[in-house]
């Protein structure tokens, strides 16, 4: 069962993903990808926030739920894979500085999101 919901999870979070960073790129600047780092922010954001709100709302059966949200639809959703293929691709054109501020932001923001997710469910329960 929980195979399955890991599975209608990922792709629910990859359709999100999809959804996001195109709007970004659709109506955002498209000299950095801005697209993949807000998705990277708020997956980091809500991981956070459901690794405290799933275990105080739904207690021992919160191992359910957190294959269905934190490892199917947020496995799906953030993209570390396309976060290395960018980093890689500024380092292979030469823009090392973008490819530091890229690594530097993303590491920074992401870890600051998965913080304010879990007060913000601390502050919840």
């Amino acid at each position: 069962m929980n195979a399955l919901l890991v599975a209608l999870g990922g792709a629910l979070g990859s359709v999100l993903r999809y959804w996001l960073a195109e709007l970004f790129y659709a109506y955002g600047p498209r000299n950095f990808p801005y697209g993949i780092l807000s998705v990277n922010i708020i997956g980091c954001f809500f991981i956070g926030f459901f690794s405290i709100w799933l275990v105080s709302k739904f207690g021992s059966t919160h191992l359910m739920w957190r294959a269905a949200i934190m490892v199917g639809v947020l496995g799906g959703f953030t993209t570390f894979s396309s976060f290395s293929l960018d980093v890689v691709n500024f380092f292979e054109q030469g823009m090392l500085l973008r490819a530091f501020g890229y690594i530097l932001l993303s590491l920074l923001t992401c870890l600051l999101a998965t913080y304010l997710g879990i007060l913000a469910a601390r502050a919840m329960a």
